[in-house]
């Protein structure tokens, strides 16, 4: 009796340099092949991979994408570099599609520019719904969740979801819902498959069609990176001169105080 080929995944993953990305990609592969990078490491920081397995019965396609929403990097180049990752993987890999596009946060973070600036660039390449469609936030280093988390109303990651404000308040609801606990330290091999069955369960969660290359060349799509390009150029513009403004201000008032 012939068996049937397994059900092939392909996942792009994305986030800051040091949110524990690559580490998330061996997880999920069940072995090491992503190098593991630092934050402020931009030696390599242009470098994409990608990777397959046959894990659980499935045949998963990862790529690791390059870092992004770091603040020392200028958001232009940011998205450039994000922008070619992506352009070389689908065409030299001949990845035509994603099941999922997976936003990896770090548990501890607490920079809202650092996660705004992430969503920023993410739909800056893949358009405005991209992470309603096909976002799944992954938070890592989920051996720190127990320890991190002693206010009593708090019994679970759902819970601890729940209870977030600010910008990942937001992220959370424009992904629907969709977000995973992962401890990439763990070497307990039943915590390990748990967790990727559940991710792989939201992957599978995903209704609608995949993200393809047609998507990443549309009209509509090119129209939108352009938009939110335009958008940060002009936000940055209105900082810059709110600061020159304000620093105005403040030598002005040192000028009165003096007479």
């Amino acid at each position: 009796m012939a068996t049937s080929d397994p059900q092939s995944y392909n996942i792009l993953l994305v986030g800051k340099t040091g949110s524990g990305k690559s580490s998330t990609g061996n997880s999920i592969l069940e072995k090491n092949v992503f190098q593991l990078r630092k934050p402020h490491d931009s030696s390599d920081g242009d470098v994409i991979a990608c990777h397959s397995s046959v894990v659980d019965g499935r045949y998963v396609s990862v790529v690791d994408g390059t870092g992004i929403g770091d603040t020392y990097v200028d958001f232009n180049e940011g998205v450039k570099s994000l922008l070619q990752s992506v352009e070389t993987t689908i065409i030299r890999q001949d990845m035509s599609c994603f099941n999922a596009i997976i936003v990896v946060h770090s548990i501890y973070e607490r920079s809202e520019i650092k996660l705004k600036k992430s969503v920023f660039e993410i739909k800056s390449i893949f358009g405005h719904y991209v992470l309603k469609h096909w976002g799944i936030i992954v938070v890592t280093f989920g051996d720190l969740f127990d320890l991190n988390n002693l206010d009593e109303n708090i019994h679970s990651f759902k819970d601890w979801c729940q209870q977030q404000t600010g910008y990942f308040q937001i992220l959370l609801e424009e992904c629907n819902n969709r977000c995973v606990l992962f401890d990439n330290k763990t070497a307990d091999k039943n915590k390990q498959k748990e967790q990727r069955n559940k991710l792989m369960s939201v992957v599978d969660s995903i209704i609608h069609k995949q993200y393809t290359i047609d998507d990443f060349d549309s009209p509509t799509f090119k129209l939108s990176r352009q938009q939110l390009i335009l958008m940060e150029e002009v936000n940055r513009k209105l900082e810059e001169l709110d600061v020159t403004m304000n620093s105005r201000h403040d030598v002005s008032k040192q000028e009165l105080e003096l007479l």
